[in-house]
C-alpha cells in the first residue's frame, strides 16, 4: 500500500527549514507519538485493571494521565502534518516501531502497574530532551518542551505514589 503524503507546498509557509530537516524530524516525532500511544495504552489498561487499597486514587490518576497522554499524541501527529510528513500511529505502526513496549496483557499489581509507568516516563524524558537539542524548528522544540515538562511531573506523581512501598 502507497502512504500518502500532504502537498508539501500547502506547508512550506507554516515550517520553513529544510526538507531533509523536516524528514528527520518528523521521525523523530513518529517516535515519540509511537511511544505516547503505547504509554496512553498502558495507562488505560492500568486504569480498567487496578485493584487493592490505592483503586480510587490510581484510577482516577491513570485516567486523567492517559488523558494528557492523547493530547500528546494529537498534537505530536499534527506537527508531523506540518513537516510535510504522515503520522504513522495506527495500532500497528505502533506495535511495530514504538521503542517503549507494552506491559503484560495480564493483571499486575498495583505497584507493579506504577514501577512500570514510572520507567516509561523516566525513558520519553530521556527521548524528549535528545530531541529537544535536535529540533531545528523552534515549534517543534516548544512542543516537545511542553510534553517533556508533563512527563516529569507524572513520572513525579507516580515516584510519589510509590514512596514507602
Amino acid at each position: 500500500m502507497k502512504t500518502a503524503r500532504p502537498p508539501r507546498a500547502l506547508l512550506t509557509a507554516v515550517v520553513a527549514i529544510p526538507a531533509k530537516e523536516a524528514a528527520a524530524m518528523a521521525a523523530s516525532l513518529n517516535a515519540l507519538a509511537q511511544a505516547t500511544s503505547m504509554l496512553t495504552s498502558a495507562y488505560k489498561h492500568f486504569h480498567w485493571t487496578v485493584a487493592g487499597p490505592h483503586f480510587v486514587s490510581l484510577h482516577a490518576l491513570y485516567d486523567t494521565h492517559a488523558g494528557t497522554l492523547a493530547a500528546h499524541v494529537d498534537d505530536l501527529a499534527e506537527r508531523i502534518v506540518q513537516l510535510g510528513a504522515v503520522p504513522m500511529i495506527l495500532p500497528a505502526d505502533v506495535a511495530a516501531a514504538s521503542p517503549l513496549k507494552a506491559p503484560d496483557a495480564g493483571v499486575a499489581d498495583w505497584t507493579s502497574q506504577l514501577a512500570f509507568l514510572e520507567s516509561a516516563h523516566v525513558a520519553l524524558v530521556r527521548h524528549l530532551t535528545e530531541a529537544i537539542s535536535d529540533a531545528t524548528d523552534p515549534g517543534v522544540a516548544d512542543l516537545l518542551t511542553r510534553i517533556v515538562q508533563d512527563h516529569q511531573k507524572m513520572a513525579w506523581m507516580i515516584r510519589a505514589s510509590l514512596h514507602g512501598t
